[in-house]
């Protein structure tokens, strides 16, 4: 519906005529009551729009003042509809100590943001945050069959299983790379980290361009093999080449 901008209103409100700007305006004026029943009605009016999804997130914030449960109440609705309202969420729900609620919220937005990689990824942090980390693995997973040639997606799904205690697939994972691919480093570190060392060192094996990382890593590997000699070697000549810093 046309409207005209309202005194002192933005005008950037004005390229959005879908969007009812009155409940910014009067929570701006700290009319918080006013400000939810507002959204209340833009969600109403819109329920299934990202308008809708908007005015619920917007609502629910107001709303998680006095309730978190008000709050998660009306932000569950759009969640079903809406990447955004279930991220919303998601954070609710977090912040709430729900942990394994709030990693199935962000599961459901993976799958609504349909080929993101970026949602992915964030539903696997919630996983891993609530202790699943098989679940984590499993959403990584997914989104790598819909990016197959997504290396750093590999490298994160590396990363996913061997959380998830699963070093043989973790190790197929890595293969899958490149072997001069660059990400093979942080594989590399992956496995370190999860004191998997041959797998670490694998992982380096066919890398041509040595940084000062890799370097380390070289000796860390050496360490780990208890070939202290000569990780201390690596260890010198790396601080030499690094020069007096």
């Amino acid at each position: 519906r046309p409207f005209a901008p309202r005194p002192g209103q933005r005008l950037t409100r004005v390229l959005n005529p879908t969007w009812d700007p009155t409940g910014e305006i009067e929570a701006k004026e700290g009319r918080f009551s006013q400000a939810e029943q507002a959204y209340q009605r833009a969600l109403a009016l819109e329920p299934d729009t990202a308008d809708g999804a908007r005015a619920a997130i917007a609502w629910a914030a107001l709303a998680a003042r006095r309730s978190h449960d008000a709050a998660v109440s009306i932000l569950r609705p759009a969640a079903q509809r809406s990447a955004e309202a279930a991220e919303a969420l998601r954070s609710t729900l977090e912040a709430a100590g729900q942990l394994d609620l709030a990693a199935e919220v962000a599961e459901r937005a993976s799958t609504l943001a349909a080929g993101s990689v970026a949602a992915a990824r964030a539903a696997a942090r919630s996983w891993d945050r609530a202790g699943q980390f098989n679940r984590a693995a499993r959403v990584v997973e997914r989104a790598l069959i819909a990016n197959p040639e997504d290396p750093e997606l590999r490298a994160a799904a590396v990363e996913a299983e061997l959380r998830a205690g699963a070093p043989q697939r973790a190790q197929a994972l890595a293969r899958a790379l490149r072997p001069d691919d660059p990400l093979m480093e942080v594989v590399a570190e992956r496995f370190l980290r999860h004191r998997c060392t041959e797998d670490a060192a694998a992982a380096l094996q066919g890398l041509r361009a040595e940084t000062p990382a890799t370097g380390l890593l070289r000796a860390t590997i050496l360490f780990a093999r208890g070939e202290t000699s000569k990780a201390h070697a690596l260890a010198a000549q790396l601080a030499r080449s690094s020069g007096p810093e």
